[in-house]
């Protein structure tokens, strides 16, 4: 990004906002929000809110699992079949893996 300077120095509004958002890391979020949605839409008609999207970087989803019960089901069976139907409702092929974890859900 071309950060616009003024005279002594200041900065456009936009550029800062837009500079604070690629560094804090809210751009790439917000970015991933289709693919939390997409994931998050899957998973609940399998699993209710069993299996929720938390982080997506580089083609990688982590998903926490609300119990090792659905953690289990979701690495041995229906892992994959959620990965396709998310990638079918994003219309692209955007998440590569998915990794399984318990989660710290409330």
């Amino acid at each position: 990004m071309n950060e616009k300077r003024r005279k002594g120095g200041a900065v456009t509004l936009k550029d800062a906002v837009q500079s604070f958002m690629r560094t804090s890391g809210l751009a790439e979020r917000e970015r991933s929000g289709a693919v939390f949605a997409a994931w998050n839409d899957a998973a609940a008609a399998t699993l209710g809110g069993g299996a929720i999207a938390v982080r997506f970087q580089g083609g990688e989803l982590v998903v926490e699992a609300a119990s090792s019960a659905h953690l289990q089901e979701l690495k041995g069976f229906l892992g994959e079949q959620l990965r396709e139907e998310a990638n079918r409702r994003l219309g692209d092929e955007k998440i590569q893996r998915v990794t399984f974890r318990i989660g710290t859900q409330s």
